[in-house]
């Protein structure tokens, strides 16, 4: 199954632009990695010259993801686990990591305040309809079903705030 939903022509042109918070910036560029398709949409949009560009740093890439400082996996619920990032954080947002085994329950309590989904392994279900690695989801509500399908997922979640208070589950 290959990539079917995309950041809008907005969101890739507020990337271009660095018109973006990081959180954000490091979702559409992990996407942009595994899609052709938005890569060449932000490739052929203009980047401003001059002073709008002064004191911004480009995007981050997915080589980035590996150097994000995270706080520990702590377990969610049953087959879920969840990391909170802090270098990537701020601007009233939060970034963390989900990692679901094949058909946990995410649970929509795990993406209250979530307003941007990039698969980053695996497929999930979200509302019934299944994603796949790369897809990057723009919600404008929050799912109300969020399943881990079979090979089970990794998931980046940008969120307004801190949303997610990472405790270790009772029982």
């Amino acid at each position: 199954m290959g990539i079917r939903h995309h950041p809008t022509a907005q969101l890739i042109s507020d990337y271009v632009t660095a018109n973006i918070s990081p959180g954000v910036a490091l979702a559409v560029a992990m996407h942009l990695e595994s899609c052709t398709i938005c890569a060449l949409a932000a490739s052929t949009a203009s980047r401003p010259a001059g002073p709008e560009r002064v004191g911004r740093a480009d995007p981050p890439s997915e080589s980035a993801l590996s150097t994000v400082a995270m706080g520990p996996w702590i377990g969610l619920r049953k087959g879920v686990l969840g990391a909170v990032t802090s270098a990537v954080s701020g601007l009233g947002e939060a970034v963390y990591l989900l990692k679901a085994e094949p058909g946990a329950d995410i649970g929509t309590a795990s993406v209250r305040h979530a307003f941007l989904i990039l698969v980053l392994k695996g497929r999930v279900k979200v509302d019934g309809r299944t994603v796949s690695a790369g897809d990057l989801l723009e919600l404008a509500t929050p799912p109300e079903v969020l399943l881990a399908d079979a090979p089970g997922a990794s998931l980046l979640v940008v969120a307004e705030d801190l949303p997610l208070r990472l405790r270790r589950r009772e029982g």
